[in-house]
């Protein structure tokens, strides 16, 4: 199918990627990208980029992997229980600043010769294009808004977890449970630059609660968007402090989530087409 005109919603990885290797497929295609953030307010730490991963990218698109990877960070695996600790190597796992590989996507996508317009919040029944790519996300307004054409089921785990990093580079990836009076934390972290890390934590909502993370969320409701819940992150900096080495945790809008599991019977909508979490999540792990 040859298309006059094509609009991305949203300036995420997936939203970038597509829209370059759609203007790739059609030199003649006009390909917007609608993005309402702007780079200088990306918030994030590091994506992780396994085998899997670079695969498909090479087989897709050689010439944006090979700048990703350039700008990544190599790492091996580990899990540590109390002075227990087994090593995975693999020459494979690269992670990379979510800020930077954002950075090179635009690179890409630009050079290819699609249009980038960031601080716009479209919505898509008001675009007049051939294809319209909602890959707005999660929380996507565009399947929310027609959730029953989509046949869209969403489920909410039970466990809770937050993202936060630190300002240097562990030696490798990191699985490792702590127990404190409250329960069990347990953090999934990995360098993804010379000087940052990415720290996962999970719990149980028994143990959230017993260590008053309940309140504190509470609290974080009337706070602006992009606070994060400073108690738990100084509790978790003690709690993790021999891995961290006086290292502390940094946040970034870092608050309890539950992972909400999204599935769409149909990912297209007449000349609408989901995208990556909009219609699909894929847990972290």
């Amino acid at each position: 199918m040859k298309l006059g005109t094509a609009a991305v919603l949203g300036g995420g990885p997936g939203g970038l990627y597509a829209a370059r290797l759609l203007k790739l497929a059609q030199p003649g295609c006009v390909v917007d990208v609608y993005e309402q953030g702007t780079p200088e307010t990306t918030f994030g730490f590091g994506v992780g980029l396994a085998a899997g991963t670079q695969h498909n990218l090479r087989t897709a698109d050689p010439g944006s992997l090979a700048d990703i990877l350039h700008h990544s960070h190599p790492h091996e695996m580990s899990l540590r229980v109390g002075d227990a600790v087994a090593r995975m190597p693999n020459d494979s796992l690269r992670a990379i600043s979510r800020t930077t590989l954002l950075n090179v996507l635009q690179r890409h996508a630009v050079a290819a010769g699609v249009r980038l317009h960031h601080g716009q919040r479209v919505e898509a029944d008001s675009l007049d294009a051939d294809l319209i790519i909602a890959a707005d996300g999660a929380g996507s307004s565009v399947r929310d808004r027609h959730a029953a054409d989509f046949g869209t089921q969403i489920s909410v785990g039970e466990g809770l977890y937050l993202w936060c990093g630190t300002d240097f580079a562990l030696p490798m990836a990191l699985f490792m449970p702590v127990s404190r009076r409250a329960g069990t934390f347990v953090t999934h972290a990995y360098p993804y630059a010379a000087d940052r890390s990415t720290f996962l934590v999970e719990t149980d909502e028994r143990t959230w609660r017993a260590a008053g993370f309940d309140v504190t969320t509470d609290a974080l409701a009337a706070a602006p968007g992009d606070a994060s819940d400073e108690m738990s992150l100084r509790f978790l900096q003690e709690a993790f402090a021999d891995p961290l080495g006086g290292h502390a945790l940094i946040g970034n809008r870092t608050r309890w989530l539950r992972f909400r599991t999204v599935r769409c019977e149909r990912w297209h909508r007449g000349h609408v087409v989901l995208l990556g979490d909009a219609a699909h999540t894929a847990h972290y792990s």
